[in-house]
């Protein structure tokens, strides 16, 4: 999906820039279904990966320097107007990655598309 992206496949590009999630539809690529979101206040633009063992969103973070942060646009909390840190730390293990950090609340923006045949509804 990353290399699609840099590839300019899907009609847009990581380094587009800023990417309206008024127009961008949910991505099904090798099983797993992808998503723009917006974060934060002004908003951070990241396509991200849409989860339905979880219900949180994980960003990397903008120190983040693993291969799996490598190609991904990074967010960084201290830029956010509406970050809300909590006193709570973290550490995740995972058989595609490990993560440990301090988690956070953030208003997150998304628009969803339901189909069917030519018809589609946004929330």
């Amino acid at each position: 999906m990353i290399e699609m992206l840099k590839n300019n496949e899907l009609g847009f590009s990581l380094n587009d820039g800023p990417v309206s999630t008024n127009s961008t539809p949910l991505f099904y690529h090798f099983d797993q279904y992808y998503q723009f979101f917006k974060v934060g206040d002004p908003g951070y633009y990241a396509f991200a990966l849409v989860s339905t063992h979880s219900s949180m969103l994980w960003f990397p973070h903008v120190n983040c320097s693993s291969y799996a942060c490598e190609h991904s646009s990074k967010f960084d909390p201290i830029e956010s107007n509406s970050l809300v840190l909590s006193n709570e730390r973290f550490k995740s293990i995972d058989m595609a990655a490990n993560a440990t950090g301090i988690l956070a609340t953030d208003n997150v923006e998304v628009n969803f598309y339901f189909c069917c045949s030519q018809h589609r509804t946004l929330i």
